[in-house]
Protein backbone atom coordinates (compact mmCIF):
# COMPACT_ATOMS: atom_id res chain seq x y z
CA UNK A 1 0.00 0.00 0.00
CA UNK A 2 2.89 2.36 0.73
CA UNK A 3 4.12 1.89 -2.82
CA UNK A 4 0.73 2.54 -4.41
CA UNK A 5 0.17 5.67 -2.33
CA UNK A 6 3.59 6.94 -3.29
CA UNK A 7 2.98 6.01 -6.90
CA UNK A 8 -0.38 7.80 -6.85
CA UNK A 9 1.26 10.92 -5.45
CA UNK A 10 3.81 10.93 -8.26
CA UNK A 11 1.59 9.85 -11.10
CA UNK A 12 -1.68 11.54 -10.24
CA UNK A 13 -1.81 15.24 -9.34
CA UNK A 14 -5.45 15.30 -10.41
CA UNK A 15 -8.42 12.99 -9.93
CA UNK A 16 -8.33 9.90 -12.20
CA UNK A 17 -10.07 6.56 -12.30
CA UNK A 18 -8.63 3.51 -10.60
CA UNK A 19 -7.79 1.93 -13.97
CA UNK A 20 -5.97 5.07 -15.08
CA UNK A 21 -4.03 5.10 -11.81
CA UNK A 22 -3.05 1.45 -12.27
CA UNK A 23 -1.86 2.10 -15.81
CA UNK A 24 0.21 5.12 -14.78
CA UNK A 25 1.74 3.21 -11.86
CA UNK A 26 2.58 0.28 -14.13
CA UNK A 27 4.40 2.67 -16.43
CA UNK A 28 6.32 4.09 -13.49
CA UNK A 29 7.27 0.57 -12.41
CA UNK A 30 8.58 -0.32 -15.86
CA UNK A 31 10.80 2.76 -15.88
CA UNK A 32 11.86 2.52 -12.24
CA UNK A 33 12.90 -1.13 -12.17
CA UNK A 34 16.33 -2.07 -13.41
CA UNK A 35 17.82 -5.48 -14.12
CA UNK A 36 18.53 -8.32 -11.74
CA UNK A 37 22.29 -7.79 -11.81
CA UNK A 38 23.35 -6.87 -8.27
CA UNK A 39 25.23 -9.78 -6.68
CA UNK A 40 26.09 -9.76 -2.97
CA UNK A 41 27.86 -12.49 -1.05
CA UNK A 42 25.85 -12.81 2.14
CA UNK A 43 27.73 -15.79 3.63
CA UNK A 44 31.15 -16.98 2.48
CA UNK A 45 31.01 -20.30 4.33
CA UNK A 46 27.73 -21.53 5.80
CA UNK A 47 28.01 -24.23 8.50
CA UNK A 48 26.72 -26.94 6.17
CA UNK A 49 29.30 -28.82 4.10
CA UNK A 50 30.05 -27.51 0.63
CA UNK A 51 27.94 -29.34 -1.93
CA UNK A 52 26.37 -29.35 -5.36
CA UNK A 53 22.84 -30.13 -6.45
CA UNK A 54 21.18 -30.04 -3.01
CA UNK A 55 17.44 -30.25 -2.63
CA UNK A 56 15.57 -27.53 -0.78
CA UNK A 57 12.81 -24.99 -0.86
CA UNK A 58 11.35 -21.95 0.88
CA UNK A 59 8.69 -22.88 3.41
CA UNK A 60 5.35 -21.07 3.76
CA UNK A 61 6.77 -19.30 6.82
CA UNK A 62 9.79 -17.98 4.88
CA UNK A 63 12.30 -20.55 6.15
CA UNK A 64 15.02 -21.75 3.76
CA UNK A 65 15.85 -25.47 3.62
CA UNK A 66 18.98 -27.11 2.16
CA UNK A 67 19.29 -30.91 2.20
CA UNK A 68 21.36 -33.70 0.72
CA UNK A 69 23.52 -33.15 -2.35
CA UNK A 70 26.91 -34.26 -3.64
CA UNK A 71 30.35 -33.24 -2.39
CA UNK A 72 33.93 -34.49 -2.50
CA UNK A 73 33.21 -35.54 -6.12
CA UNK A 74 31.45 -38.84 -5.31
CA UNK A 75 30.20 -38.42 -1.73
CA UNK A 76 26.53 -37.78 -0.94
CA UNK A 77 24.87 -36.11 2.05
CA UNK A 78 21.75 -36.98 4.09
CA UNK A 79 21.60 -33.89 6.30
CA UNK A 80 18.99 -31.12 6.47
CA UNK A 81 19.66 -27.46 7.34
CA UNK A 82 17.31 -24.50 7.74
CA UNK A 83 17.56 -20.74 8.05
CA UNK A 84 15.03 -18.02 8.77
CA UNK A 85 17.11 -15.32 7.09
CA UNK A 86 19.61 -17.07 4.81
CA UNK A 87 22.46 -15.91 7.06
CA UNK A 88 22.28 -18.03 10.22
CA UNK A 89 21.83 -21.77 9.65
CA UNK A 90 20.70 -24.54 11.99
CA UNK A 91 21.04 -28.28 11.41
CA UNK A 92 17.66 -30.01 11.52
CA UNK A 93 19.10 -33.51 11.25
CA UNK A 94 22.47 -35.04 10.44
CA UNK A 95 20.95 -38.07 8.76
CA UNK A 96 17.41 -38.00 7.33
CA UNK A 97 15.75 -41.41 6.88
CA UNK A 98 15.77 -41.09 3.09
CA UNK A 99 19.55 -41.54 3.21
CA UNK A 100 22.51 -39.95 1.46
CA UNK A 101 21.59 -38.76 -2.03
CA UNK A 102 21.64 -35.85 -4.44
CA UNK A 103 20.11 -34.75 -7.75
CA UNK A 104 16.58 -34.73 -6.29
CA UNK A 105 14.04 -31.98 -5.67
CA UNK A 106 12.06 -31.15 -2.54
CA UNK A 107 9.04 -28.86 -2.76
CA UNK A 108 6.52 -27.36 -0.36
CA UNK A 109 2.77 -27.59 -0.87
CA UNK A 110 0.39 -24.88 0.31
CA UNK A 111 -0.48 -26.80 3.49
CA UNK A 112 3.16 -26.84 4.61
CA UNK A 113 3.91 -30.42 3.55
CA UNK A 114 7.34 -30.93 2.02
CA UNK A 115 7.66 -33.58 -0.70
CA UNK A 116 11.02 -35.12 -1.67
CA UNK A 117 11.30 -37.37 -4.74
CA UNK A 118 13.88 -39.74 -6.17
CA UNK A 119 17.51 -38.73 -6.63
CA UNK A 120 20.61 -40.88 -6.61
CA UNK A 121 23.70 -42.01 -4.78
CA UNK A 122 26.89 -43.25 -6.43
CA UNK A 123 25.51 -46.57 -7.62
CA UNK A 124 21.77 -46.19 -8.18
CA UNK A 125 18.76 -43.91 -8.58
CA UNK A 126 15.67 -43.99 -6.38
CA UNK A 127 11.93 -44.35 -7.12
CA UNK A 128 10.70 -43.20 -3.73
CA UNK A 129 8.63 -40.29 -2.43
CA UNK A 130 8.99 -38.92 1.10
CA UNK A 131 6.91 -36.28 2.91
CA UNK A 132 7.45 -34.17 6.00
CA UNK A 133 4.68 -32.30 7.81
CA UNK A 134 6.87 -30.64 10.44
CA UNK A 135 9.56 -28.68 8.65
CA UNK A 136 11.81 -31.66 7.78
CA UNK A 137 12.03 -32.83 11.40
CA UNK A 138 10.42 -36.20 10.62
CA UNK A 139 9.73 -38.00 7.34
CA UNK A 140 7.26 -40.57 6.06
CA UNK A 141 7.81 -42.66 2.94
CA UNK A 142 4.74 -42.61 0.69
CA UNK A 143 6.10 -45.09 -1.85
CA UNK A 144 9.32 -46.62 -3.12
CA UNK A 145 7.80 -47.71 -6.43
CA UNK A 146 6.68 -44.48 -8.09
CA UNK A 147 5.83 -45.18 -11.77
CA UNK A 148 8.24 -42.53 -13.05
CA UNK A 149 11.07 -44.78 -11.80
CA UNK A 150 10.43 -47.46 -14.45
CA UNK A 151 12.69 -47.58 -17.51
CA UNK A 152 11.66 -48.10 -21.14
CA UNK A 153 12.10 -51.87 -20.79
CA UNK A 154 9.83 -52.03 -17.73
CA UNK A 155 12.56 -52.51 -15.13
CA UNK A 156 12.79 -50.44 -11.95
CA UNK A 157 15.59 -47.88 -12.51
CA UNK A 158 14.67 -44.82 -10.42
CA UNK A 159 15.11 -41.22 -11.51
CA UNK A 160 17.33 -38.25 -10.68
CA UNK A 161 18.36 -34.87 -12.12
CA UNK A 162 14.80 -34.08 -13.21
CA UNK A 163 13.07 -30.71 -12.72
CA UNK A 164 9.85 -30.04 -10.87
CA UNK A 165 7.12 -27.42 -10.98
CA UNK A 166 4.31 -26.99 -8.47
CA UNK A 167 1.08 -25.52 -9.79
CA UNK A 168 -2.03 -25.43 -7.59
CA UNK A 169 -0.44 -28.14 -5.43
CA UNK A 170 0.01 -30.42 -8.42
CA UNK A 171 3.63 -31.58 -8.76
CA UNK A 172 5.07 -31.83 -12.28
CA UNK A 173 8.25 -33.85 -12.91
CA UNK A 174 10.12 -33.25 -16.17
CA UNK A 175 12.94 -35.31 -17.73
CA UNK A 176 15.89 -36.60 -15.72
CA UNK A 177 18.21 -39.60 -15.80
CA UNK A 178 18.67 -43.11 -14.43
CA UNK A 179 21.43 -45.68 -14.10
CA UNK A 180 24.53 -45.10 -12.00
CA UNK A 181 26.92 -42.20 -11.64
CA UNK A 182 29.10 -44.02 -14.19
CA UNK A 183 26.48 -44.98 -16.76
CA UNK A 184 23.61 -42.56 -17.30
CA UNK A 185 20.49 -42.99 -19.42
CA UNK A 186 17.93 -40.24 -19.91
CA UNK A 187 14.18 -39.66 -19.70
CA UNK A 188 12.11 -37.58 -22.13
CA UNK A 189 8.75 -37.51 -20.39
CA UNK A 190 6.53 -35.48 -18.03
CA UNK A 191 4.67 -36.82 -14.98
CA UNK A 192 2.14 -35.17 -12.65
CA UNK A 193 0.95 -35.94 -9.14
CA UNK A 194 -2.42 -34.48 -8.07
CA UNK A 195 -2.14 -35.64 -4.45
CA UNK A 196 1.21 -34.60 -3.02
CA UNK A 197 3.32 -37.36 -4.56
CA UNK A 198 1.18 -40.34 -3.58
CA UNK A 199 -0.02 -41.18 -7.10
CA UNK A 200 1.33 -40.14 -10.51
CA UNK A 201 0.06 -39.98 -14.08
CA UNK A 202 2.10 -39.53 -17.24
CA UNK A 203 1.31 -36.39 -19.24
CA UNK A 204 3.85 -36.66 -22.02
CA UNK A 205 6.09 -39.33 -23.53
CA UNK A 206 8.65 -37.80 -25.83
CA UNK A 207 10.05 -41.16 -26.90
CA UNK A 208 6.82 -41.71 -28.84
CA UNK A 209 7.47 -38.57 -30.91
CA UNK A 210 9.43 -38.51 -34.21
CA UNK A 211 13.07 -37.52 -33.80
CA UNK A 212 13.52 -33.76 -33.98
CA UNK A 213 9.89 -33.06 -33.09
CA UNK A 214 10.47 -32.70 -29.37
CA UNK A 215 13.25 -32.14 -26.87
CA UNK A 216 15.83 -34.85 -26.56
CA UNK A 217 15.75 -36.91 -23.31
CA UNK A 218 18.13 -35.25 -20.86
CA UNK A 219 19.00 -34.02 -17.37
CA UNK A 220 20.28 -30.70 -16.03
CA UNK A 221 17.75 -28.52 -17.88
CA UNK A 222 15.71 -25.68 -16.44
CA UNK A 223 11.91 -25.49 -16.45
CA UNK A 224 10.12 -22.19 -15.74
CA UNK A 225 6.42 -21.33 -15.91
CA UNK A 226 5.57 -17.85 -17.23
CA UNK A 227 1.87 -17.02 -17.26
CA UNK A 228 0.23 -20.03 -18.95
CA UNK A 229 3.38 -21.45 -20.60
CA UNK A 230 6.20 -23.71 -19.44
CA UNK A 231 9.66 -23.11 -20.90
CA UNK A 232 12.21 -25.94 -21.08
CA UNK A 233 15.82 -24.76 -21.51
CA UNK A 234 19.24 -26.36 -21.97
CA UNK A 235 20.51 -29.44 -20.14
CA UNK A 236 22.86 -32.31 -20.87
CA UNK A 237 23.54 -35.91 -21.88
CA UNK A 238 26.84 -36.03 -19.97
CA UNK A 239 28.63 -39.31 -19.29
CA UNK A 240 30.96 -38.68 -16.37
CA UNK A 241 33.01 -41.88 -16.49
CA UNK A 242 34.06 -41.39 -20.14
CA UNK A 243 34.38 -37.60 -19.81
CA UNK A 244 31.90 -37.18 -22.65
CA UNK A 245 30.06 -33.90 -22.14
CA UNK A 246 27.10 -33.02 -24.38
CA UNK A 247 25.18 -29.88 -23.45
CA UNK A 248 22.25 -28.09 -25.10
CA UNK A 249 20.85 -24.60 -25.51
CA UNK A 250 17.54 -25.39 -27.20
CA UNK A 251 14.32 -23.91 -25.81
CA UNK A 252 10.87 -25.55 -25.96
CA UNK A 253 7.47 -24.26 -24.90
CA UNK A 254 4.35 -25.97 -23.62
CA UNK A 255 1.00 -24.20 -23.36
CA UNK A 256 -0.86 -27.16 -21.83
CA UNK A 257 1.19 -27.94 -18.71
CA UNK A 258 3.61 -30.30 -20.40
CA UNK A 259 1.25 -32.38 -22.54
CA UNK A 260 2.74 -31.09 -25.82
CA UNK A 261 5.81 -29.03 -26.77
CA UNK A 262 6.80 -26.60 -29.50
CA UNK A 263 10.32 -25.60 -30.48
CA UNK A 264 11.20 -21.95 -29.75
CA UNK A 265 14.85 -21.72 -30.83
CA UNK A 266 18.48 -21.85 -29.73
CA UNK A 267 19.26 -19.56 -26.78
CA UNK A 268 22.09 -17.06 -27.21
CA UNK A 269 23.68 -18.20 -23.95
CA UNK A 270 25.12 -21.30 -25.64
CA UNK A 271 25.21 -24.91 -24.55
CA UNK A 272 25.01 -25.33 -20.78
CA UNK A 273 23.72 -27.43 -17.93
CA UNK A 274 23.24 -26.83 -14.22
CA UNK A 275 22.26 -23.21 -14.84
CA UNK A 276 19.39 -21.79 -12.79
CA UNK A 277 16.47 -19.95 -14.40
CA UNK A 278 13.52 -18.15 -12.81
CA UNK A 279 10.93 -15.46 -13.40
CA UNK A 280 10.67 -12.50 -11.00
CA UNK A 281 7.53 -11.03 -12.55
CA UNK A 282 5.74 -13.78 -14.55
CA UNK A 283 6.81 -11.96 -17.70
CA UNK A 284 10.60 -12.25 -18.05
CA UNK A 285 13.00 -15.15 -17.46
CA UNK A 286 16.51 -14.81 -16.04
CA UNK A 287 19.16 -17.56 -16.35
CA UNK A 288 22.28 -17.54 -14.17
CA UNK A 289 25.57 -19.46 -14.35
CA UNK A 290 25.88 -23.09 -15.29
CA UNK A 291 28.53 -25.12 -17.08
CA UNK A 292 29.14 -25.58 -20.80
CA UNK A 293 31.80 -26.64 -23.27
CA UNK A 294 31.79 -23.87 -25.88
CA UNK A 295 33.97 -23.51 -28.97
CA UNK A 296 35.71 -20.49 -27.46
CA UNK A 297 37.07 -22.75 -24.71
CA UNK A 298 38.14 -25.48 -27.15
CA UNK A 299 35.03 -27.45 -26.15
CA UNK A 300 36.48 -27.96 -22.66
CA UNK A 301 34.30 -27.58 -19.57
CA UNK A 302 33.69 -24.00 -18.55
CA UNK A 303 31.89 -22.48 -15.56
CA UNK A 304 29.73 -19.46 -16.32
CA UNK A 305 29.27 -16.28 -14.28
CA UNK A 306 26.75 -14.50 -16.46
CA UNK A 307 23.08 -13.50 -16.31
CA UNK A 308 20.79 -13.62 -19.35
CA UNK A 309 17.28 -12.25 -19.68
CA UNK A 310 14.34 -12.75 -22.05
CA UNK A 311 10.95 -11.05 -22.04
CA UNK A 312 9.52 -12.25 -25.37
CA UNK A 313 8.78 -15.88 -24.74
CA UNK A 314 12.45 -16.94 -24.87
CA UNK A 315 12.80 -15.99 -28.53
CA UNK A 316 15.61 -13.51 -27.90
CA UNK A 317 18.02 -13.16 -24.98
CA UNK A 318 20.04 -10.25 -23.62
CA UNK A 319 23.24 -10.55 -21.60
CA UNK A 320 22.70 -8.29 -18.57
CA UNK A 321 25.62 -9.18 -16.25
CA UNK A 322 28.99 -10.96 -16.30
CA UNK A 323 30.15 -10.53 -12.72
CA UNK A 324 28.16 -13.20 -10.89
CA UNK A 325 29.79 -14.86 -7.87
CA UNK A 326 32.53 -12.22 -7.69
CA UNK A 327 34.07 -13.20 -11.04
CA UNK A 328 35.96 -10.79 -13.31
CA UNK A 329 33.50 -9.23 -15.79
CA UNK A 330 36.37 -8.17 -18.07
CA UNK A 331 37.75 -11.67 -18.65
CA UNK A 332 37.32 -13.21 -22.09
CA UNK A 333 36.36 -16.76 -22.99
CA UNK A 334 39.52 -18.81 -23.34
CA UNK A 335 41.33 -16.92 -20.59
CA UNK A 336 41.89 -18.66 -17.25
CA UNK A 337 40.06 -15.92 -15.34
CA UNK A 338 36.92 -16.48 -17.42
CA UNK A 339 36.50 -20.04 -16.11
CA UNK A 340 34.84 -18.82 -12.94
CA UNK A 341 31.34 -19.32 -11.59
CA UNK A 342 28.90 -21.91 -10.26
CA UNK A 343 26.44 -24.48 -11.47
CA UNK A 344 24.00 -26.81 -9.71
CA UNK A 345 23.21 -24.30 -6.95
CA UNK A 346 19.84 -23.83 -5.24
CA UNK A 347 17.77 -20.69 -5.87
CA UNK A 348 14.73 -19.36 -4.04
CA UNK A 349 13.10 -15.94 -3.79
CA UNK A 350 12.50 -14.07 -0.53
CA UNK A 351 12.02 -10.41 0.39
CA UNK A 352 12.40 -9.25 -3.21
CA UNK A 353 15.78 -10.95 -3.68
CA UNK A 354 16.86 -14.25 -5.21
CA UNK A 355 18.98 -16.32 -2.84
CA UNK A 356 21.62 -18.62 -4.36
CA UNK A 357 22.93 -21.34 -2.04
CA UNK A 358 25.73 -23.92 -2.31
CA UNK A 359 26.77 -25.08 -5.79
CA UNK A 360 29.44 -26.74 -7.90
CA UNK A 361 32.69 -24.89 -8.68
CA UNK A 362 34.48 -27.91 -10.18
CA UNK A 363 37.03 -27.17 -12.89
CA UNK A 364 39.85 -29.54 -11.99
CA UNK A 365 41.35 -31.19 -8.92
CA UNK A 366 40.68 -30.71 -6.03
CA UNK A 367 37.18 -30.21 -7.49
CA UNK A 368 35.93 -27.43 -5.19
CA UNK A 369 32.30 -26.92 -4.24
CA UNK A 370 30.57 -24.09 -2.44
CA UNK A 371 28.76 -23.60 0.84
CA UNK A 372 28.34 -19.90 0.25
CA UNK A 373 25.16 -17.86 0.06
CA UNK A 374 24.68 -15.09 -2.52
CA UNK A 375 21.79 -12.79 -3.33
CA UNK A 376 20.77 -11.40 -6.69
CA UNK A 377 18.54 -8.35 -6.82
CA UNK A 378 17.47 -5.34 -8.83
CA UNK A 379 20.31 -2.93 -9.54
CA UNK A 380 17.94 0.01 -8.95
CA UNK A 381 15.61 0.95 -6.12
CA UNK A 382 12.20 2.55 -6.43
CA UNK A 383 12.42 6.14 -5.20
Amino acid sequence: WWFWLKCAAKATPIFVTVSQLAMRCALLISFALGELTKFTQQVEHAPFAARAIPAGDLGPDGTFYVMGGRNLVVHFQADVWKSADGLKWQQVTKSAPWGARGYMDAVFLSNGTMVLMGGQDLSKCFSDVWVSHDGAETWEQLTDTAPWGVGPDGTRVGRSAYKTLVEKDQIYMVGGDHGSFYNRQFFGDVWMSPDGGRTWEIRYNGTAQPEGKTWRPRAGMQVVKVKDSIFFMGGDNDQYSSFHFERYNDVWRSDDMGSSWNYVGQADWGNRTGHQCFTPDHACIYCVGGQGNPECNKKSNLLYHDVWKTCDGAKTWTLVAEDAFGCDPGAKCGEAAYNCGLDDFLTRRKDGRWWLMAGDAEKSAPFPMSNGVWTLEDDQVLV
